[in-house]
């Protein structure tokens, strides 16, 4: 079993993983809908 610590610590670090994703996701629709579509498929990789 992890120590509470380490638990919230990997919670913490998932969650800013998770937001980095949706982020990348939105630059990649936002890119998509100017009709960049190399600059969305490379978010889309990233995310």
């Amino acid at each position: 079993m992890l120590d509470v610590k380490v638990t919230e610590l990997i919670n913490t670090q998932i969650n800013k993983e998770f937001y980095s994703a949706y982020l990348y996701i939105d630059f990649a629709n936002f890119y998509k809908n100017k009709g960049l579509d190399g600059f969305s498929n490379w978010y889309m990789v990233q995310a």
